[in-house]
């Protein structure tokens, strides 16, 4: 673009001045925002999975015992006096709950080391999605500046750039949850 700018000898004033009617849209950093929040990369996840890993071994292993027995008894007599006949049952229920901490768990928690792992994946993640948008933002950026220097380009550069520049906004939505056609949804909305 500072290419394109100098062989046009455009001046700084110039240069701002065309970069000024793209001010209306959408900031990198809205869209990197935009981006973090629908991957789910914020930094506070992690913290928040370290948080729990870390107060877990507060929390007891809980079991719960429930006994059950039913007994059946049925006797005959045929003594002297006459038939005698006795039926018993019992009907037995007990129950126990026991709970276990592990306190050698608060001094080193093992699931630590893969959260700890995850985290920096997730970092790393993080990072290769923001210089993707920005990457994608500034390219596009270029492409629209380009259109405005150059409004007599031969009809297939032109086609080609228009397609380049709906790609990059395509790719960016789908790592934003849609961010780029709503901010452009809301520009048109407010136009009058």
């Amino acid at each position: 673009m500072i290419a394109l700018c100098a062989a046009l000898a455009l001046t700084a004033a110039e240069a701002r001045a065309l970069l000024d009617r793209f001010a209306g849209e959408q900031t990198v950093e809205s869209l990197t925002a935009a981006a973090v929040r629908e991957a789910e990369l914020s930094p506070e996840r992690m913290r928040s999975w370290m948080r729990r890993v870390r107060l877990a071994p507060l929390l007891p292993q809980v079991s719960v015992r429930l006994d059950r027995g039913v007994q059946y008894d049925e006797s005959w007599d045929d003594g002297p006096t006459g038939e005698k006949r006795s039926v018993d049952t019992d009907d037995d229920t007990g129950w126990r709950v026991q709970a276990t901490w592990d306190l050698g768990r608060l001094l080193f928690e093992p699931n630590e080391i893969g959260v700890a792992r995850e985290g920096m994946n997730l970092v790393e993640l993080r990072h290769e999605v923001l210089r993707e948008i920005v990457r994608l933002y500034f390219e596009r950026r270029r492409l629209q500046v380009e259109a405005v220097l150059e409004p007599d380009a031969p009809a297939e550069r032109a086609v080609a750039r228009e397609a380049r520049i709906r790609e990059i906004e395509s790719a960016i939505d789908a790592m934003t949850g849609g961010a780029m056609s709503r901010g452009k949804r809301e520009r048109a909305a407010r136009r009058p």
